[in-house]
């Protein structure tokens, strides 16, 4: 954008075999991380390897924690203009115990406390999910191209006030992006255009809580959560699908050294389908929904000095609601909430 850009780069390798840096942090209320990172180059390969563990009692009652996380990047330089780069992810939290609100004659007097309601409920959740991908890059001195593959998985159980939640997600996709420089005279422009193509898939299912042995509150500070905790009758049952697209172009104009006009646009559009299999309640709550629009910028940077940047953009955006915003049905129905939809923004800096 005409205002500059956010660009977020993974560490490079250090020019050496193997560096290996452990770290370790200690703090209040149980809280103990072990980190250790492992990088390096051999020839035309680097990598970077990153692992930790995380434990945490909670400065609240009802709020103890446990994960283990990995990530994993790999770098191949083919020729001084292609490089292959891989990424992987893998997170675990066998616990991670939500301690939830308080009004605030509460938070004042015990703000270390926990609802006895929400700890009757076991309110919590165990989390695993792995992802990864691979990018194809191109560099010369006048275009730039990339296209990413990627994919992950999920599985989430979720006991909450009054319900559980029982989710099993897959996703992936593809993005690809091509740019290039054109001279024309005294002027310079850029050429920037692409696509992205995602999809997910979820089996969603959710149950009434019966909650935890009364005998049991208080008394519980890891996984054993989950194993006394009584799951109800079934209330939802679907299945869930997106396909998402959004083709986007940028050109950039410089007339002139000191000034650079900016325009742009991407279209989105979503589709959503969800298949309800918990018909025993008398209602097929299946349907699908679209969700689409173009969204344009235009921006100018003016630079009277080099250490003086002037810049106007006017730009638009669009975010649909995520499958969990709309299976959150007001009555608690299955299918998905027809009342909610994307949120559109208009913005000028």
């Amino acid at each position: 954008a005409a205002g500059g850009v956010l660009n977020i780069l993974t560490q490079g390798a250090p020019d050496t075999p193997i560096e290996v840096t452990p770290r370790f942090v200690f703090g209040s209320n149980g809280l103990r991380r072990f980190q250790g990172k492992a990088t390096g180059k051999v020839g035309r390969h680097e990598y970077l390897i990153n692992f930790n563990s995380f434990w945490f009692d909670g400065y609240r009652d009802h709020a103890f924690a446990r994960s283990n996380g990995i990530n994993a990047v790999g770098r191949h330089t083919l020729n001084d203009k292609v490089q292959i780069t891989t990424v992987f992810n893998y997170f675990r939290a066998p616990y991670q115990f939500n301690p939830s609100s308080l009004d605030k004659t509460t938070s004042d007097t015990t703000p270390t406390s926990a609802r006895s309601f929400v700890q009757r409920q076991g309110a919590s959740k165990k989390v695993t999910q792995g992802q990864g991908g691979i990018t194809l890059s191109y560099r010369d001195d006048r275009q730039s191209a990339d296209v990413t593959v990627f994919g992950m998985g999920r599985t989430l159980f979720n006991p909450i006030p009054g319900r559980i939640i029982d989710l099993k997600r897959k996703g992936g996709g593809v993005r690809g992006v091509w740019s290039r420089m054109v001279r024309m005279g005294q002027s310079t422009f850029r050429i920037t255009g692409g696509t992205d193509i995602e999809f997910q898939s979820d089996d969603r299912q959710e149950f009434s809580n019966g909650g935890i042995p009364n005998s049991e509150v208080g008394k519980l500070n890891n996984e054993r959560v989950f194993s006394v905790l009584t799951v109800g009758a079934q209330e939802l049952n679907q299945h869930e699908q997106v396909l998402g697209i959004g083709p986007f172009f940028e050109v950039e104009w410089s007339p002139r050294p000191d000034m650079i006009l900016t325009a742009g646009g991407r279209y989105d559009r979503y589709r959503f389908k969800v298949d309800d299999k918990f018909l025993s309640d008398g209602t097929d709550d299946s349907g699908s929904r679209t969700m689409n629009q173009f969204s344009p910028m235009v921006g100018v940077t003016y630079k009277p000095r080099p250490y003086v940047a002037l810049y106007g953009v006017f730009s638009t955006s669009f975010q649909t609601p995520t499958t969990n915003e709309l299976s959150n049905q007001p009555a608690q129905e299955g299918g998905f909430n027809p009342n909610l939809n994307p949120e559109r923004l208009r913005g000028f800096e």
